[in-house]
């Protein structure tokens, strides 16, 4: 016998599933993991460069993180020119990330983290603020002048 998955039919049905999975025991503080944007950028830079870990592992890591789908987050402050690399995490409500590699065409690549809560609790993060803040502060380290610049 097949499992059924049952969708949700209305929005009220749709908040009470997600009111379900933020009061389950792995949400709770404490419970969770925690990481800082720099954290997230060092590691990358360390599967990049070959250093997290084996080399073959590091590569199946950047090959699966390039097979992501949902790279809408850090990749829409950039034009198709720049390749953006990256996995996304959001928690409905609450928080919404997305941590990669970001190549230009210049060959040169950025390990970038971006970590967003909203102002006010409940209100939704707009994908395209991640996109902007990453490419502002890329563009800054790219600005002549810049100690990353050269």
């Amino acid at each position: 016998m097949a499992a059924r998955i049952r969708h949700a039919g209305s929005p009220q049905e749709g908040e009470a599933v997600w009111r379900r999975v933020l009061a389950s025991p792995g949400m709770r503080p404490g419970r969770i993991s925690s990481v800082t944007a720099d954290d997230l950028a060092a590691l990358l830079r360390a599967v990049w460069r070959d250093e997290a870990g084996p080399a073959q592992a590091c590569s199946d890591l950047r090959r699966m993180m390039g097979q992501q789908r949902l790279t809408r987050k850090i990749a829409a402050g950039f034009g198709p020119h720049v390749q953006v690399v990256s996995k996304s995490g959001t928690v409905p409500g609450g928080v919404s990330n997305d941590a990669g590699v970001v190549a230009f065409p210049d060959g040169r690549r950025y390990a970038i983290a971006v970590l967003t809560r909203p102002l006010t609790p409940g209100a939704p993060t707009r994908e395209d603020v991640l996109g902007t803040a990453a490419r502002v502060a890329l563009d800054h380290l790219r600005a002549p002048g810049t100690p990353l610049s050269s």
